[in-house]
């Protein structure tokens, strides 16, 4: 009976310190659950799908995580011809195809009817405020490239050229003073079918390349490049082009980007990344 006892008391002490230490561990601020929360790792309620990364919503942190490459890694800040539009979502788009074809992780931040002047109603302010204001999530570490398209909205609002060229060396300055060390790509202005607002378009794409040549800055125009490659039957309304015409530009695009020595290599595909008012974050595979 006495060993009976002992065993008994025995069990009630090792029943009793098991049910301490759960204790412990669900409590929030006890040393057990900290470690234990530590080892965790941080969480998230989007869970990504295998080949993408999720940015973190707008506003929510001044910095995102970078690419463990950092020599593939771009910054890509643009309007709708890169975050997508008329059905085409971002990663598909001829700038995020593009870079990702010659092998760049894109992080994308920005969205529709944004430029250097112009902003979205509701939405986000133009690309210099958005930046001076820190309100897109950016990369922790420089990336390698930093590409800025755009310059179509400025010329939709009429813009006079003294705003975009201010909008436009905001814009500049804000990203060189916080990664000195990156390489700067501009793309200028797609022009739409032969109007007031395309002729309005090709004007900007001239004046955006105007800009980048006395700075220094490589720029790739594509003012005409819906006539010279003969693209004006994939638009799907007046500035956005289908996909065939999308997968037709990124083509493009990439030969110029060789061209530029700007092409990190190809080979593995690189992780894709939203952030911008058409971003579509519970997109999954992998897009080839």
């Amino acid at each position: 009976m006495r060993h009976t006892g002992q065993k008994i008391r025995t069990r009630t002490k090792a029943l009793g310190v098991g049910l301490l230490l759960v204790v412990m561990l669900l409590v929030p601020g006890t040393e057990i659950h900290n470690r234990s929360m530590q080892a965790q790792g941080p969480t998230s309620s989007a869970q990504a799908a295998p080949g993408i990364r999720i940015d973190a919503p707008r506003g929510a942190s001044a910095a995102v995580q970078q690419p463990t490459d950092g020599r593939r890694s771009a910054l890509l800040i643009g309007d709708s011809q890169s975050a997508g539009a008329a059905n085409v979502p971002g990663f598909r788009t001829w700038p995020q195809e593009a870079l990702r074809s010659v092998g760049y992780d894109v992080q994308f931040v920005g969205g529709g009817g944004l430029g250097f002047v112009a902003s979205k109603r509701g939405g986000s302010p133009n690309y210099p405020t958005a930046l001076k204001q820190h309100l897109w999530p950016m990369p922790a570490e420089p990336p390698a490239l930093i590409v800025v398209e755009g310059g179509g909205n400025d010329a939709r609002i009429g813009a006079s050229r003294q705003r975009i060229l201010r909008g436009v060396d905001e814009t500049i300055n804000a990203l060189t003073q916080r990664y000195p060390g990156s390489q700067l790509l501009m793309i200028g202005t797609l022009a739409g079918l032969p109007s007031v607002n395309g002729s309005r378009r090709a004007s900007v794409d001239s004046l955006l390349g105007s800009y980048a040549r006395e700075r220094g800055i490589d720029f790739v125009g594509a003012g005409d490049w819906l006539a010279r490659y003969g693209l004006e039957g994939q638009l799907a309304d007046r500035v956005h082009l289908d996909q065939a015409g999308h997968d037709a530009l990124a083509a493009v695009l990439a030969s110029r980007l060789r061209e530029l020595g700007l092409a990190p290599g190809d080979g593995t595909e690189p992780a894709i990344s939203w952030q911008g008012t058409n971003a579509r974050t519970n997109a999954v595979g992998t897009i080839r």
